[in-house]
């Protein structure tokens, strides 16, 4: 009986401690799965649905944009590099700044035709990172055609997401949670393309975002993402209407400046400074890129361009390949300009070297004469050396200073060539620099004269010799008749400088054309290689108007100035025409200026 009783007692013992073993094994295991299930706070789920996941695939979308200037697509982005032909010249594009060689390429000449061609097979990334090899332009033209543009596409633009993200995954069918790390859009876009119905995830915020123009914003939550996200789709221009000009930077105010007036080159440097090859040269420039540079014994002819493709204003120059000039022909970023002062750089040489160049007004401290005495003609109106009154020696000269400090003397049919400027010397007097080498008379002007009265129709000079403290007087007046428009339109070579045709600017059709006006009454019309003739005549009307008649046949465009123009102004360098309609309010402007 004992040991039946001892028996059960040790069994009821052994069943305790194994029901206990059980229990705490049971209750261990069930706490090991409540502690892996830990799910995100509510402000922070992202599922395959929700508005912040569908938010955040639209900003993963792959911008095509880029390249929008060979594709014609802001839905497609082609791989590179390739090959392509631009105007009839081969590139091989390998990286995203060959896009704006492309672009100014094209945007050099406004009036040619501009075509692109791609070099086949290429490889084309799609919005959605995916990857197409095309191998004709046909199954391109396809592609291209199913794009959206003008701004109603699907990507995010605005703003980007700063890479790594960290994002927590949990589903609620297995109970397994896992951390992932993302380190670009395509990884992104991928991952919440491949969000389950049963899934959904969180954010490990903070996270950063950063908008077009470089400013960052830190979120904490899926509701300040939504609303940030939201905020930043139409928050700048995106660039998908396929106008690659739409970057560029107004360079308005840059070509009125550089157009205006002469200018100096003050600083040089490329590797050495190179400044003192331009000492004496003054630098014009003109509407339509023509430009040259003088001093009194040289004439450089040269070019200029123009551009903003990548959104900073940057100049081109060509003063052909002689030395010094050849140094300036290259694209140069512009650092900062204004009325007096054009600042560039140039640092894409391939090394480390940076040149610079500076531009700047030539020195002129002559109150108002250097505007004054470039406007029309004049006559010498007194010469008087200690006493002696020497006028009547330049009775018949006719003088016309022009804007590049050249000074032409016409006696009869004869031109004589001098060099003017304005100076102040260490005394701080103005002075008027006049200088025609060793023809007489003219020759008695050589000298630095003291600005002594400057008005619209007078310019008193005057010097004091330092050897004998001789005075002579020197004045400038206008003639008392103007140039006669059939002797001055005989001299030279002339181009139209400005027509206007009822309002619109048409002058840049007649850049490359040059006028050769003969005393027989035609005129020699060249434009490149071709030549052409036209006639010329004078005329007066009934109602005493003389007129400029000019007949140039059909051809064109000089066709367009066929009539008989009402003469406004003729100086020696400047002929100014107008035609006004009797019919309607039309009318036109030409102004002939000589090369």
């Amino acid at each position: 009986m004992k040991t039946k009783f001892l028996r059960f007692a040790l069994l009821s013992i052994f069943k305790f401690v194994v029901l206990t073993i059980f229990s705490l094994y049971i209750l261990s295991g069930c706490q090991q799965e409540i502690e892996e299930i830990i799910e995100p706070p509510n402000d922070q789920v992202l599922t395959t649905d929700s508005t912040v996941a569908i938010l955040i695939q639209r900003t993963a979308l792959r911008d095509g944009s880029i390249d929008n200037i060979i594709d014609g697509s802001s839905c497609t982005t082609l791989e590179l590099p390739i090959t392509v032909i631009v105007n009839g010249l081969e590139i091989i594009l390998d990286s995203k700044e060959d896009f704006y060689t492309v672009e100014y390429i094209i945007d050099k000449f406004e009036d040619d035709e501009d075509l692109i061609e791609i070099i086949y097979p290429v490889t084309v990334i799609l919005a959605d990172h995916s990857e197409l090899k095309l191998s004709n332009k046909d199954d391109f033209d396809h592609l291209i055609s199913q794009c959206t543009e003008s701004g109603d596409d699907d990507d995010i633009e605005c703003v980007d997401f700063k890479f790594p993200l960290s994002i927590s995954i949990y589903n609620s069918d297995n109970q397994v949670s896992d951390v992932i790390t993302l380190h670009e859009d395509k990884e992104l876009y991928d991952f919440i393309q491949n969000l389950k119905k049963n899934d959904y995830a969180s954010i490990n915020y903070p996270i950063v975002l950063v908008f077009s123009e470089g400013e960052e914003l830190v979120i904490h939550n899926n509701h300040e993402l939504e609303n940030a996200l939201k905020d930043a789709i139409n928050a700048c221009d995106e660039d998908d209407d396929n106008d690659h000009n739409d970057d560029d930077a107004d360079d308005t105010d840059l070509v009125k400046v550089l157009i205006d007036g002469h200018w100096e080159i003050t600083y040089l440097f490329n590797k050495i400074d190179l400044t003192e090859g331009f000492a004496g040269y003054t630098f014009t420039f003109f509407e339509g890129g023509r430009a040259f540079a003088k001093n009194v014994n040289s004439f450089i002819e040269g070019k200029w361009y123009s551009n903003g493709n990548d959104g900073g204003l940057e100049l081109e120059f060509d003063f052909g390949s002689e030395s010094p000039f050849s140094e300036l022909h290259d694209r140069w970023d512009i650092i900062e300009f204004d009325g007096a002062i054009i600042k560039l750089k140039d640092g894409n040489d391939g090394d480390e070297s940076k040149e610079y160049l500076t531009f700047q007004r030539p020195e002129d401290k002559g109150g108002n004469i250097s505007d004054v005495i470039v406007d029309g003609s004049w006559v010498v109106a007194n010469y008087t050396k200690s006493g002696t009154d020497e006028t009547e020696l330049y009775h018949d000269f006719e003088l016309h200073f022009s804007t590049d400090q050249i000074i032409t003397a016409k006696l009869g049919e004869e031109l004589i060539k001098g060099y003017w400027s304005v100076l102040t010397n260490n005394e701080g007097i103005k002075k008027l620099l006049l200088d025609f080498g060793s023809f007489e008379p003219l020759n008695k002007f050589n000298n630095d004269w003291e600005i002594i009265e400057v008005t619209a129709g007078r310019i008193e000079l005057k010097d004091v010799s330092g050897i004998d403290e001789s005075i002579v007087k020197l004045v400038f007046e206008r003639p008392s008749d103007p140039p006669i428009i059939s002797t001055v339109i005989i001299e030279g070579l002339w181009i139209v400088a400005n027509y206007d045709n009822s309002g619109t600017n048409e002058t840049d059709v007649y850049n490359d054309i040059i006028f050769n006006f003969s005393a027989d009454k035609t005129v020699a019309v060249t434009k490149g290689n071709d030549l052409f003739e036209g006639s010329w005549s004078v005329m007066t009307n009934n109602e005493g108007v003389q007129k400029l008649v000019l007949d140039f046949g059909q051809a064109i465009p000089v066709n367009k100035f066929n009539n008989d123009w009402e003469i406004v102004d003729v100086r020696e360098a400047r002929i100014e025409l107008k035609d006004e309609s009797s019919v309607d309010e039309s009318y036109a402007k030409l102004v002939f200026e000589r090369l």
